[in-house]
């Protein structure tokens, strides 16, 4: 019988392998379709401060979506300084996700751990393809708020 850590760890290797064959054309469509999604949920627009990640590999790419929301005056911070400071929103993130919102991590508890005491919206950005029938989570794993795919938010 597997473990729940066994589990989570197949499910990482397969979605890797997924986006590894993800066509980068059909990347950038998809990222500038959820660029556009984030950048009218009201969430975005109420915050003054937001904390975002900075998209490497294979992730949803942040760097437009930064940059826009520099430019509507939001005060961007990275995950590794929401510590420091009164976050309105964070934007997160996942190897995979949910339809009930809960998110496979990379497998370090890093984000588990800056979301644990946070009660301000939660948006977990991934690609379709991630969205899985069910992410294997416990109490420890922080479900997000939203999601917001290429297809749907």
């Amino acid at each position: 019988m597997r473990s729940l850590e066994q589990d989570k760890i197949i499910l990482r290797l397969k979605i890797k392998k997924i986006l590894s064959h993800f066509n980068p054309e059909e990347r950038k469509k998809s990222d500038s379709i959820i660029l556009k999604k984030i950048l009218h949920r009201s969430e975005v627009v109420d915050a003054k401060i937001i904390c975002c990640y900075v998209s490497f590999g294979t992730e949803v790419d942040t760097k437009k979506l930064i940059i826009r929301l520099l430019g509507m005056g939001k005060i961007i911070v990275k995950p590794e300084e929401a510590y420091k400071t009164s976050v309105d929103l964070f934007i997160v993130p996942g190897l995979g996700f949910d339809r009930k919102l809960h998110r496979l991590g990379r497998g370090g508890g890093f984000y588990d751990r800056l979301l644990s005491e946070v009660t301000v919206p939660k948006i977990g950005l991934a690609y379709e393809c991630q969205v899985l029938a069910e992410v294997p989570h416990t109490s420890y794993d922080i479900p997000m708020t939203a999601l917001i795919t290429e297809e749907e938010l």
